[in-house]
């Protein structure tokens, strides 16, 4: 009759440790059915979960015991009750914390919260190298996560400590195998707003970033607020244009972002609000693979003052990215999406993973996962990556 036996063992980790506890198993021709490692400034914390012989328990502990003498350890071996399962993806999910420095007072909130509602810390992981300001807190429950619900009240703490992000997304294969990142332009992956920088040539910078803020604010129509705005750049050149493409921009940490996705396989797109001309310009000197955005109209070398084509408001950025998945072959799931306005919100809602990139205030209050942080590195952390993986590309 076999039966289930549990091995806890902590103290100062050494090379051989695993090895031998696996020799004495198979000694006793005992099976492993889960084993889980973690080193800690140099302290182990090891857990083994064997099915063996129950007769054979005693001097399987023995075996244990005595192979690891030569190491400073600590072992604890126990019978284990009911049936081994592998934890359903539906009833966990991943919690990350992002802040200048993480307080205890604010772990401390989101730990009782956590426990409160019945849900397990089944492992924290430290993203970020210098100092304890990203963690990953992988969780679990009896019952199936009610994602919107825990995400709230995980926000409402948040909002306490004005300088913390928390992300909540479902711990499942599709968090694991995201495939097309979808970038805004303007005020995401660049900095500020370029039709503002356009019209300030010629003399008109105050009238259309009015405009902008209250479309990015949702106040007005973006399609609306877009013709506004194009009609006060006519009389524009195309050298105009040429000196402010030469002058954008890119976010902080944008560079690095893109590279070390693009190192990983993802494929990249920009949908934006703006216009052609640049998304094209960053295409190229980023080695993105879609850009998609409005057509100014130009007679000859001058800006008419109209568009070309079908403008790309909400609507459409969320019809393009949609596209761009199934030319892929993915889901939708897969997708990450990444803007700051109201024109995103559609787009930011229907990826898998919507993130409002220091978003204005009306996206922030509707899209669920919202990054206050400066760099666009910070995203990374979404996606499990760590300083450490970045540092080990060369991209950092």
């Amino acid at each position: 009759m076999t039966a289930q036996f549990l091995v806890r063992v902590s103290g100062n980790d050494a090379p051989g440790i695993t090895a031998k506890i696996a020799e004495c198993i198979e000694k006793f021709q005992g099976k492993i059915l889960d084993i889980e490692q973690a080193v800690t400034h140099s302290l182990l914390s090891l857990l083994v979960l064997i099915e063996a012989k129950e007769e054979c328990a005693q001097n399987l502990e023995k075996d244990i015991r005595d192979g690891l003498k030569k190491f400073s350890l600590e072992i604890n071996f126990s019978k284990t009750e009911g049936a081994y399962t592998i934890g359903d993806p539906a009833h966990r999910f991943v919690a990350t914390i992002m802040a200048n420095e993480i307080m205890a007072s604010f772990l401390a909130e989101v730990t009782r919260t956590l426990a409160d509602a019945s849900f397990n810390i089944d492992l924290i992981r430290k993203l970020s190298s210098a100092g304890l300001s990203t963690i990953e807190l992988t969780c679990s429950s009896k019952e199936r996560v009610n994602i919107p619900s825990i995400k709230e009240k995980l926000l409402g703490i948040a909002k306490k400590y004005p300088s913390v992000d928390i992300a909540v997304q479902r711990e499942n294969l599709y968090r694991r195998s995201k495939r097309l990142v979808v970038f805004d332009m303007d005020s995401t992956l660049t900095q500020g707003e370029i039709i503002d920088e356009l019209a300030e040539l010629v003399g008109k910078k105050e009238e259309v970033a009015l405009l902008t803020q209250k479309a990015m604010n949702g106040e007005i129509d973006f399609q609306e607020a877009l013709i506004r705005r194009v009609a006060l750049l006519k009389g524009l050149t195309r050298k105009d244009l040429d000196t402010i493409a030469t002058n954008i921009k890119l976010s902080p940490g944008a560079g690095t972002l893109v590279k070390v996705l693009k190192r990983l396989g993802y494929r990249i797109a920009i949908i934006s609000g703006g216009f052609t001309y640049f998304v094209e310009r960053l295409k190229n000197d980023l080695g993105i693979h879609y850009a998609y955005a409005n057509n100014l109209e130009m007679d000859g070398d001058i800006i008419t003052g109209r568009l070309q084509g079908m403008i790309v408001d909400g609507n459409r950025k969320a019809d393009l990215m949609d596209l761009i998945a199934q030319q892929e072959g993915i889901s939708l799931d897969q997708v990450i999406a990444i803007g700051d306005g109201a024109n995103d919100i559609q787009m930011l809602k229907k990826a898998g993973l919507g993130i409002a990139f220091n978003p204005k205030a009306f996206t922030k209050a509707v899209v669920g996962t919202s990054i206050t942080h400066k760099s666009m590195e910070s995203i990374l952390y979404l996606l499990g990556i760590t300083d450490n993986d970045i540092a080990e590309m060369g991209l950092r």
